[in-house]
Formats: C-alpha cells, sequence, structure tokens
C-alpha cells in the first residue's frame, strides 16, 4: 500500500479504501485468496510456537479458512471501511474522555 500524504485524513482514508477496491476487485482478484492462505500459515506456524494442542490449532485454521477470504471481497472491504470512519473515532473519543485530565489537575502540574 503506497503512504498517503495528504493533510486531510479522511480524504486520504477514503482515497485508500477506493484504491483497495481496485486492487482486490480489478487488477488481482486472486490477491485476497494468496493473502488469506499467507495469512493462515503464519496463524499455524505461530500456534505450533506456542505450543497449541494440534486439535485447538485445526480448529482455529479451519475457523480462519472460512472467515479470511471475507475480509478481501467488497463486502469485506465495505465493512472495513465503515468500522475505520465510524466505529475506531467512537473507541476513540471514548479512551479521550475517560482519560482526559480536569482542569484543576492541570493547574496543580504548571
Amino acid at each position: 500500500m503506497l503512504p498517503c500524504h495528504i493533510p486531510d485524513h479522511d480524504f486520504c482514508r477514503d482515497h485508500r479504501a477506493f484504491i483497495r477496491y481496485i486492487q482486490f476487485s480489478i487488477l488481482d482478484p486472486d490477491l485476497g485468496n494468496r493473502l488469506s492462505q499467507l495469512t493462515i500459515e503464519q496463524a499455524e506456524q505461530m500456534m505450533q510456537k506456542f505450543g497449541a494442542p494440534q486439535d485447538q490449532i485445526d480448529q482455529q485454521i479451519e475457523k480462519l479458512s472460512v472467515d479470511m477470504p471475507k475480509r478481501f471481497s467488497v463486502m469485506g472491504q465495505v465493512k472495513t471501511f465503515l468500522h475505520g470512519n465510524l466505529a475506531v473515532p467512537g473507541i476513540c473519543r471514548d479512551h479521550a474522555l475517560i482519560v482526559r485530565k480536569r482542569e484543576p489537575e492541570l493547574k496543580l502540574l504548571k
């Protein structure tokens, strides 16, 4: 993915979503399947390194084999776009409200 150096981050995020759509749908429709397979192989290797039982590894690999290709479909890209534009800013707002410092505390620090 090419970095986007446009100051307007919303435009940049929308631009990247459009590029991903073109990349996965038009330029290389098989890219999603290849990325899914690589991700599944890496997940399996990591689970083996951590000593997970083989039956759990097989269960997770089966689940990933079903879920991963969906992420690279058109609807998967739409869901990723909506999550990035709706859910993430909401989570950030909630964290900011929790950790923000009140005015009297700030005066004590000065």
